[in-house]
C-alpha cells in the first residue's frame, strides 16, 4: 500500500467536498470569500495530520489481516482504506473487528478535536461580519453572509459520527448533537454535585463552554426545557474567583450576567445559566449560586464528547 503517495490526493479531495458544503456562497461579499479560503486552508492543515495516522493504521491492520489470511477482516479493512482514501469519510464495516473499529473511533474523535475549534471560529467570524455589515447599513450582504451562518451551523449537526459508533455510549438516544459533542437537558431539581454524578453515571459531564456558539446552543435547549435555570460544569469551590471547568480546563469564554459572580454570603460556588428570571437583565446569562440554589431550584445539562 503506497499510502504515503495517495495522502496528498486524499486532502484535495477532502478540501473539494468542504469547499462544496461549507463554501457555497462562494460568490458572494469579498470579505465572506476570504474568510471560507482561510477556513478551508485551516481545515486542510488540521486534517493531515489526523489522516495520515489513520491510513497509516489500516495500512498495518490490513498487512496484519491479509498475512492472518482472514478474509473476511481484510475486506472489511480494505472497504474502510478505500473509502478513506476517497473522502475522509468512514464505513461501518467491520463493527465486529475490535481493532478496525477501535481505530475508527480514535480517528472520528480526533478529526472532531482537530476541527472543532476552526468550526467554532469561523461561525464566529461570519456572526461578526453580520454584524459589521448591518451596522454599515450593507443588508444584502449581511443576509448572504447570515445565510452561510445558518449552513455552517447546520454542518456542524450533520457531522455527527455514524450510529454504529455511539451504540457503545450510556449517552441517551435523544442527545442532540452541536460541534463534536452532545447535550441533553434534565428537569429534574438536584444539587450542582447530584447533577455532576448523574451525568457522569450516563457516561458524560455537566455541561461546559468554550465559544459564543456553544453557549448558544445551550441556551435555546434550556429555553426549551422546564425550569428556569440549568446547571453548568464549572465551579470555583478550590480557590475562589477561580473558576475551572469539569474536565479541569480554566473558563476562557464566559457570558456573566450582571454583577455577577458575586459570591453571596461567601458561599456561591456553582454555575447555572438563567433563562427565565423576574430580573429581565439576567435572562440567558450565567450566575454563580450554592450547590442546591434553593431559589432557582435548577435542572442540569449534560454532555458526551
Amino acid at each position: 500500500m503506497k499510502i504515503s503517495h495517495t495522502l496528498s490526493t486524499v486532502i484535495c479531495r477532502l478540501g473539494f467536498i468542504l469547499s462544496l458544503s461549507v463554501m457555497a456562497e462562494d460568490a458572494g461579499p469579498s470579505e465572506l470569500v476570504t474568510l471560507n479560503n482561510q477556513y478551508e486552508a485551516g481545515l486542510n492543515r488540521a486534517k493531515t495530520p489526523v489522516l495520515e495516522r489513520y491510513l497509516v493504521t489500516l495500512g498495518g491492520l490490513l498487512d496484519t489481516t491479509t498475512r492472518a489470511g482472514n478474509l473476511e477482516a481484510s475486506l472489511a479493512v480494505n472497504k474502510e482504506l478505500e473509502s478513506v482514501k476517497a473522502t475522509g469519510r468512514t464505513t461501518s464495516f467491520g463493527e465486529n473487528l475490535p481493532e478496525l473499529k477501535a481505530a475508527r473511533d480514535q480517528y472520528q474523535k480526533e478529526l472532531m478535536g482537530a476541527t472543532q475549534p476552526l468550526h467554532e471560529r469561523y461561525i464566529t467570524a461570519l456572526e461578526a461580519l453580520v454584524t459589521s455589515y448591518t451596522k454599515r447599513g450593507l443588508l444584502d450582504e449581511a443576509l448572504v453572509v447570515n445565510r452561510q451562518v445558518e449552513k455552517a451551523k447546520a454542518m456542524a449537526i450533520r457531522t455527527a459520527p455514524p450510529a454504529a459508533a455511539q451504540s457503545s455510549s450510556r449517552r441517551p438516544a435523544d442527545a442532540v448533537f452541536f460541534q463534536g459533542k452532545y447535550y441533553k437537558t434534565f428537569d429534574s431539581v438536584v444539587s450542582w454535585t447530584q447533577a455532576q454524578e448523574k451525568c457522569v453515571e450516563m457516561g458524560g459531564q455537566l455541561a461546559t463552554v468554550s465559544s459564543a456558539a456553544e453557549n448558544s446552543q445551550i441556551i435555546q435547549m434550556a429555553m426549551m426545557g422546564k425550569r428556569d435555570a440549568y446547571w453548568l460544569g464549572a465551579t470555583d469551590k478550590v480557590k475562589e474567583g477561580q473558576w475551572v471547568w469539569v474536565d479541569g480546563r480554566p473558563m476562557t469564554y464566559t457570558n456573566w450576567g450582571r454583577y455577577q459572580p458575586n459570591n453571596k454570603q461567601l458561599a456561591e460556588h456553582y454555575l447555572v445559566v438563567i433563562v427565565r428570571s423576574k430580573n429581565a437583565s439576567l435572562n440567558k446569562t450565567w450566575s454563580d449560586q450554592p450547590k442546591t440554589a434553593d431559589g432557582h431550584r435548577p435542572g442540569f445539562i449534560c454532555e458526551w464528547r
